[in-house]
């Protein structure tokens, strides 16, 4: 349980330190914020919830974006994206 925390504390510093202001990461961008987020932090999980059309990573059993932690409502819909299936994903979402 501390390592997690630790982990999130260390997610949440890193969000809040190099993007201040959000630049509409979370309009547009959020699949990539996910990826930028994948190489700081990586063992996560990129994933996308298919009824709001949005990106989160998941990390350490937590979810996270440009805002910081956040709490999906569809997490049962949640699918990985993964290098395999990578190319679907610039095709049909980005």
């Amino acid at each position: 349980m501390i390592r997690e925390d630790k982990s999130r504390e260390e997610v949440l510093a890193f969000i809040n330190k190099r993007f201040k202001t959000k630049a509409h990461w979370n309009i547009t961008n959020c699949y990539y914020f996910s990826v930028i987020l994948q190489n700081r932090f990586p063992g996560g999980t990129i994933c996308y919830l298919p009824r709001t059309g949005y990106f989160a990573y998941r990390y350490m059993g937590r979810y996270y974006d440009a805002e910081g932690e956040v709490f999906p409502h569809e997490v049962m819909t949640i699918m990985d994206i993964t290098l395999e299936n990578k190319e679907l994903v610039d095709k049909y979402f980005l």
